[in-house]
């Protein structure tokens, strides 16, 4: 898990083309464009060593960090202030906005999307959405 999440991270970084992410989160629409986000099914947590895992008694929903700020570089720093300092303390900077929301869409011509560490591409719009006491499916 952790070599393929390793060589995933490093295969976006290598490729980070801005894109558009829009939803709706207390009656407003919001749209970002953004070279990178994190969508998790419930509450999140960013920092080492439980990177990636929920919350426990974290709340219900997708968890959507956004990162708004462009370059690599900032990427990197992003995501060491994540593993060291946590998700609600990097969310609190004007680099990260987190939503917990029911649905999203990302718009762009092909994305490259990590799925529990293996890197598929994938036709837009991609839309996310939870469905709140919906039944459990799993496809194969």
């Amino acid at each position: 898990y952790w070599l393929a999440s390793a060589f995933a991270i490093a295969r976006t970084f290598a490729r980070v083309r801005p894109f558009s992410v829009s939803f709706e989160t207390e009656h407003v629409q919001r749209q970002y464009v953004t070279p990178l986000v994190f969508i998790g099914l419930r509450e999140r947590e960013l920092k080492l060593p439980t990177l990636g895992n929920r919350i426990d008694h974290g709340r219900s929903g997708l968890h959507v960090l956004i990162v708004r700020g462009r370059t690599r570089a900032r990427l990197v720093a992003l995501a060491f202030a994540a593993a060291a300092r946590g998700t609600r303390a990097t969310t609190r900077t004007p680099h990260l906005d987190g939503f917990l929301i029911d649905a999203c869409v990302i718009e762009q011509r092909h994305s490259t999307v990590a799925v529990d560490g293996e890197i598929v591409t994938l036709e837009s719009p991609l839309r996310f959405e939870i469905g709140r006491g919906a039944l459990g499916l799993v496809v194969r």
